[in-house]
Order: C-alpha cells, then structure tokens, then sequence
C-alpha cells in the first residue's frame, strides 16, 4: 500500500482563471475556457492506470464552454449530471445523462450546462487511437466508426451493465485515487476496458467483468469504512455486515486484491500510515505515546514494533527527525 501515487492529477480553475494559458491535464490542447455562473468553476481529476495507457477522467462544474484538440486519444465521455452541446465542425450533438458517447481524435467545441443542483458532472474514459487500432487488428475486427472525424452516440451500443460497470469503477478509483492500484487490480482494469473496446467494435455484449474488480468494488468499499473510523475500533465482523457481506467474502475479496493481505493487516497499515502523517507533522508539545493513543493504538510496545517493521525506523525516531527540521 503506497502512500501516494503519481499516477493522478487534478486541476481546478475558477473564473479568474479561464483566460490564463494554462495546459489542460485531461487534454492535449486547451484553446479555450469559458466558465459559467456566479463564483463558477471547472475541476477536472485524471487517473492514469498504472503499466497501461488508459485514462479515467472525472469532471464537475458549474458550467462551461471549452474549445479543445485531442489528436491522438478516443474519448469516450459518460455524463452523469447536467447536460452537452458539443460541436464537431458544422455538425452539433446533444448528450445526457445515459446517453454515452465516444469521441474521435480532433477539434471540438464542448459546452456544458448544470443540472438543477447547479452542477455538471461526468467521467471520461480516454485510450490513445493507436491502442484501438492495434485491438482491431489483433482480432480481425472493423473499427466501425470509432476512429474519425466525427462523435458517435454509444447508448445503443453500448451495454447499460458495462456503462454503469464503467461508471462504478471509475468511481471506485477516484475514491482514493492517490492510492496505487495492486498490479493484479490495474491489469485487470487495463483488461475490462480492452474487452468494452472490442465489444463496441463487434457489436457484441462484452464479456462479464472479472473476480477481481468485483472484489475491488468491495474492498474500496470496505477501505472507505476503514479510514473513517481509523481512531477507534473496528471489527472486521462488523465492516462485513456494514457491507451486507459474510467475513469470509470479505477476507477472500481483500486477499484477491492485496496480494494474500487480510482486511485486519490492511487496516492496521490505515492506522499506522495517520500516525506517521501525525509524528511528520508534529509540533514541539507533541509526544510518540499522545499520538498513538490519538490513532487508535492502546498497546504503545506493539504499536513501536509495528511501525519499526513497516517504516523501517521507531516512532521516536520519526519524531525526532521532525523537530531537527
């Protein structure tokens, strides 16, 4: 478990900020930002899966006009709150909420309007052209229109299991998206949206969405619970039932994802990863036993040797360190 991860990145401007020439993370070109609405806003996350070049993307605003060029990636774009008016040169398309679509490599002009809560929300899927070519001709397959200069509406063609599989898992990875996926997770992710790709291009249901994500979907779940109540005690018979699940499908979904990692070690890491934030960030005053104590440890002599076997120094030591800074 990583503390962080280079693999995300996000971005936020306001109004002030639309007429700087500042690059885009989600794009390759920004011509263009009109944001809309008093103190508007435009936040754009993107999470790059790790050993892949696959991109999931969340977007939110109060609304705005982009004018943008994405030469080399298929954009496929999931609205989830709002509504779009994008303009590919003199043809115009209207996208909503359940109506996915995919957009080639190009120039296009995106305006965006909130919804009745005042937000425009949606994730985004990104996958460089050449990946889908190299699909296509390693299964025989036409692109049917997924490459060009044109958008194309995918509700039809697109399975609404695999739009929502598509929605929940993006979710799940922007739920900590600065936690590095296990290598197994990221392949099976890379793998799930290879086989979404070849179904659109064949025009047949994708395959169902493997072991392994399901039990991502669990065990984020489960990590969210974890860090919430990472100050107190947390039985795992009680995280279980918190999800409507039995222990032992609890267990089996985090050793599937953890690498053979039980939920009771996962959460103890949660534990020690706040007390090593809170003895890096501690002031004068601050003492090692107030700090684990404040983190939910009660056996201070277990709570060392934990730390020393995952830091590989004593608590005291961390402490230390930080008042010679």
């Amino acid at each position: 478990m990583p503390d962080g991860n280079a693999s995300f990145r996000t971005q936020r401007f306001t109004g002030g900020d639309a007429a700087q020439p500042l690059p885009s993370i989600m794009f390759a070109e920004r011509r263009r930002l009109a944001i809309l609405g008093e103190n508007g806003f435009v936040e754009t996350c993107v999470r790059t899966i790790e050993g892949s070049d696959i991109v999931f993307g969340s977007v939110r605003s109060s609304g705005h006009v982009i004018e943008l060029r994405e030469p080399d990636r298929l954009t496929l774009l999931l609205p989830r709150a709002g509504r779009l008016r994008v303009r590919i040169g003199s043809a115009e398309h209207g996208v909503t909420p359940g109506c996915p679509m995919a957009f080639r490599p190009g120039e296009r002009v995106t305006d965006a309007t909130a919804g009745r809560d005042g937000l425009f929300a949606a994730i985004t899927l990104q996958v460089p052209a050449a990946r889908v070519r190299a699909l296509a001709e390693a299964a025989e397959l036409p692109l049917r229109g997924l490459l060009g200069p044109d958008a194309v509406a995918l509700r039809a063609r697109l399975e609404a299991s695999a739009l929502e599989g598509m929605a929940r898992l993006a979710c799940d990875l922007f739920l900590r998206p600065k936690t590095a996926l296990p290598p197994g997770v990221a392949l099976a992710i890379t793998d799930f949206v290879d086989a979404q790709l070849l179904a659109l291009m064949d025009g047949r249901p994708a395959p169902a969405r493997c072991r392994v994500l399901s039990a991502f979907h669990r065990v984020r779940a489960a990590e969210e619970i974890m860090h919430a109540h990472s100050e107190e005690p947390l039985a795992m018979l009680d995280l279980a039932r918190r999800l409507d699940i039995g222990l032992r499908s609890l267990q089996l979904a985090f050793r599937e994802v953890h690498d053979g990692l039980s939920p009771r070690e996962v959460y103890s890491r949660i534990r020690l990863d706040r007390a090593r934030q809170r003895l890096l960030a501690a002031s004068g005053a601050d003492r090692v036993t107030t700090i684990a104590l404040d983190s939910g440890f009660g056996h201070l002599g277990r709570f060392a040797m934990a730390y020393a076997r995952t830091f590989g120094e004593l608590p005291s030591e961390t402490l230390a360190r930080r008042r010679r800074i």
